[in-house]
C-alpha cells in the first residue's frame, strides 16, 4: 500500500475510533442520567409506601371511623326525633290540643274583629 493510502486508512481509522469513543462518552452519560432518574424514582416510591403502608393508612382509618361514630350518632339523635314526634302525633291528646289551640285562636280573631268593626262604623 502507498504511503499516502496507509495516512488516508489512519485518518479513516482514527476518525472512526474518534467516533465511536463520543459515542460511548454519550451512551455512558445518558445511562448515568437514567441511572440517577430510576434511583430518585425508586426513592420517591419508598417513601410513597412506607406514608402509605404506616402512617397514611392509619390516620385514614381513623378520620373515617370518626366520621362514621358522628354520622351514626346524628342518625341515632334524629331517629330518636322521629320517634318522639310520631308517638306525640300517634296521641289523641295532641290532637285535642292541637284542635283547641285553632278554635280558641280563631275565636280571638272572630271578636277582635268583632270589635273593631264595632269601633269603625258601629
Amino acid at each position: 500500500m502507498p504511503p499516502q493510502d496507509e495516512t488516508n486508512a489512519l485518518h479513516l481509522i482514527s476518525d472512526i475510533l474518534d467516533k465511536l469513543i463520543d459515542s460511548q462518552t454519550a451512551s455512558t452519560e445518558a445511562n448515568t442520567g437514567l441511572k440517577e432518574s430510576i434511583d430518585d424514582m425508586n426513592d420517591t416510591l419508598k417513601a410513597m409506601h412506607s406514608h402509605f403502608t404506616n402512617g397514611f393508612r392509619a390516620e385514614l382509618k381513623s378520620h373515617v371511623t370518626t366520621e362514621l361514630e358522628e354520622i351514626k350518632e346524628n342518625l341515632s339523635i334524629n331517629t330518636s326525633k322521629t320517634k318522639e314526634l310520631c308517638n306525640t302525633l300517634m296521641k289523641p291528646s295532641f290532637w285535642v290540643k292541637l284542635v283547641a289551640t285553632i278554635v280558641g285562636s280563631l275565636a280571638i280573631l272572630i271578636i277582635g274583629g268583632i270589635k273593631l268593626i264595632e269601633a269603625l262604623g258601629g
